[in-house]
């Protein structure tokens, strides 16, 4: 089993973790837990987001062959029978 430890932990955010968890009803270490969960879920999140703005940026990006333009599978068996 995985344990952690903090030392000189805030006073003020000790209080705040004992009455989260006193409002939910768990233990602080369970609140830890939840809080931790959540900021891993907030960074994947983020990052999922952030992957997603760049493939659409670079998507944006692309050129669009303007319309009746040939598929490029014709183009390549085109080409390929020119020689």
């Amino acid at each position: 089993m995985n344990a952690i430890s903090v030392r000189r932990l805030d006073p003020d955010l000790h209080a705040w973790l004992r009455e989260q968890a006193s409002a939910h009803g768990v233990s602080m270490e369970e609140e830890v837990r939840r809080v931790l969960r959540a900021a891993r879920e907030a960074a994947e999140a983020d990052a999922q987001a952030e992957r997603k703005a760049r493939l659409e940026a670079l998507f944006a990006r692309s050129i669009k062959p303007p319309p009746g333009t040939p598929c490029s599978t014709d183009v390549i068996r085109r080409m390929r029978d020119e020689r």
